[in-house]
C-alpha cells in the first residue's frame, strides 16, 4: 500500500492531468474520489475546501481548478509529523 503522502501526490497527478486537458469537472471529480480511496487522505478534502474547489471552477474554469490542485497541501512526508487535519501535539513539561 502507498503511503498516505505517495497516494496524496498520485491524485494530485491525475486532477491537474484532466485539468491541463481543460476537463475542470472531471479534474474535481477524479481528486475527490481518489482521495477518499486512503485512509491517510480521506479527510483532506474536507466538505468546505470541496466548496472553495467548485467556486474555482465555476470562476476560472481549467485554469481555477489546477491553481487550486498545486496549492492543495497533503499529508506530511516525515512519518514523525503531523497530517493534514491532525493536530500538532506539544509536550508540555509538568
Amino acid at each position: 500500500m502507498l503511503t498516505a503522502a505517495e497516494h496524496f501526490a498520485w491524485a494530485k497527478g491525475r486532477a491537474l492531468e484532466y485539468a491541463t486537458a481543460g476537463n475542470a469537472g472531471d479534474a474535481v471529480a477524479s481528486l475527490t474520489s481518489d482521495l477518499n480511496k486512503h485512509p491517510g487522505t480521506s479527510g483532506i478534502l474536507h466538505p468546505a475546501l470541496l466548496v472553495l474547489f467548485t467556486g474555482e471552477v465555476l470562476l476560472d474554469g481549467s485554469a481555477g481548478a489546477r491553481r487550486f490542485i498545486e496549492g492543495l497541501a497533503g499529508p506530511a512526508d516525515d512519518p514523525g509529523q503531523p497530517d493534514v487535519g491532525e493536530p500538532a501535539v506539544e509536550e508540555v513539561p509538568c
